[in-house]
């Protein structure tokens, strides 16, 4: 979401009122986002939170960030990158 957007990093940052640090780890899979952090997102990005994460505010759920599957599993908290970009 945030590319088809075209938003970088720092724009969504700013918009949300999430630090940089925090969404660039969220999106690369280092870090859970917390359910204030995906309802910031999901305000900054004029959509409902289902929409990033499918499930309400589950943060193992959420797609943050959309990138291809990877043949290693995910650990569970850290599912957010798929869905943002």
């Amino acid at each position: 979401m945030r590319k088809v957007r075209r938003l970088t990093q720092r724009e969504l940052a700013d918009l949300s009122h999430v630090s940089y640090s925090t969404l660039t780890k969220v999106e690369q899979g280092v870090m859970p986002a917390s359910p204030s952090v995906i309802g910031a997102l999901a305000r900054a990005l004029s959509v409902p939170v289902s929409e990033l994460n499918g499930r309400g505010l589950d943060p193992g759920r959420c797609h943050l960030v959309h990138r291809p599957a990877h043949p290693a599993p995910a650990r569970a908290g850290h599912a957010l990158r798929e869905g943002l970009l």
